[in-house]
């Protein structure tokens, strides 16, 4: 049964094609049967069949289809490893050699982007574009195929980061966030250049977020006109709610830009601070020495709703 189909609707009985009465699942079975797609809404040669990368290597000493082959070979043995057995270590390496090939085989499926948006191939046979085509050929969803192109475009301009990417050293979603910020067209191509290699080593070396945060930095340096008009974006999305719920309680969202969020953070971090020292005061006192975190008697989710309450009775306290 299908999301808020009723048991009611599943027994009417309906009429497939006017000839053969189904009702319910036997319904959906023969409709998903019958289906075809609409004439010119899918471009001809369009759809994946992963079959077509396992062929014979010998076949007309198509050198392509043999590298492919080999790759999905040793892929497929990947896969089959037992991990159930493997020890802390093992395992630990197996992460970092599984992620590499990962970063790998999405470089070479970036490269592969790269070249069908430059020789543009695809006209032939009935495509418009590169995200197009590889929407349909790959059966990408729209935003990867359009950030596995921008990414694409970043390496094609930044040689650093290509070659990071073909040996496995610089991850997929730093490329992505690159190539994000190289399609900018607001920021020098010789600004961007010169401090690819910084970038690329903050990609590789920070943790995710720290990269994200630099390069967001780095962006809004290098294109103080786009970081104004994202500011005033987010300055005029500024909310607040506070709703009550039905079964009691009230429930609050927001959002705040920039500037008024880090003046936020900074003062709710500190009734947040002395909410915990309360906690792990009373703790040293009912058990001493021996106090753990697991002892306090609140959570973290608590004491920070606690802190937000004691952050508003705080404001009445005192002269506006």
């Amino acid at each position: 049964m299908m999301g808020g189909m009723s048991s009611s609707a599943a027994a009417t009985s309906i009429h497939l094609d006017g000839e053969v009465s189904l009702s319910g699942v036997e319904y959906l079975d023969a409709w998903r049967a019958a289906v075809r797609p609409f004439p010119g809404s899918v471009p001809p040669l369009a759809g994946f069949d992963p079959v077509n990368v396992t062929a014979d290597p010998a076949v007309d000493g198509d050198d392509m289809v043999a590298a492919v082959a080999a790759a999905v070979a040793a892929v497929a043995a990947v896969g089959a490893l037992d991990t159930s057995v493997m020890e802390p270590q093992l395992l630990a390496e197996l992460v970092a050699g599984v992620e590499q090939v990962r970063r790998m085989i999405d470089a070479a499926a970036t490269d592969v982007a790269c070249t069908i948006d430059a020789r543009t191939p695809f006209r032939s046979q009935g495509y418009f574009n590169a995200r197009t085509y590889l929407k349909q050929r790959a059966q990408l969803s729209g935003p990867e195929a359009y950030r596995r192109l921008q990414t694409a475009r970043m390496r094609d301009r930044l040689p650093e980061w290509d070659q990071a990417a073909r040996d496995g050293r610089v991850g997929v979603a730093q490329s992505e966030a690159m190539g994000r910020v190289a399609a900018n067209p607001r920021i020098d191509p010789v600004l961007l250049a010169r401090d690819a290699g910084m970038l690329l080593d903050d990609a590789v070396n920070l943790p995710f977020v720290e990269f994200e945060a630099n390069l967001h930095m780095w962006e809004a340096l290098a294109d103080p006109v786009g970081d104004h008009d994202r500011n005033e974006r987010a300055r005029q999305r500024r909310t607040f709610n506070l709703t009550p719920q039905p079964d009691g309680g009230w429930n609050l969202t927001g959002f705040l830009p920039e500037p008024g969020g880090v003046e936020f953070a900074e003062i709710f971090a500190w009734y947040a601070e002395a909410e915990w020292r309360l906690d792990w005061a009373d703790a040293r006192l009912r058990l001493g020495d021996t106090a753990t975190q697991n002892d306090l008697v609140r959570t973290e989710a608590q004491r920070r709703a606690d802190a937000l309450l004691a952050m508003a009775r705080a404001s009445v306290s005192r002269d506006p």
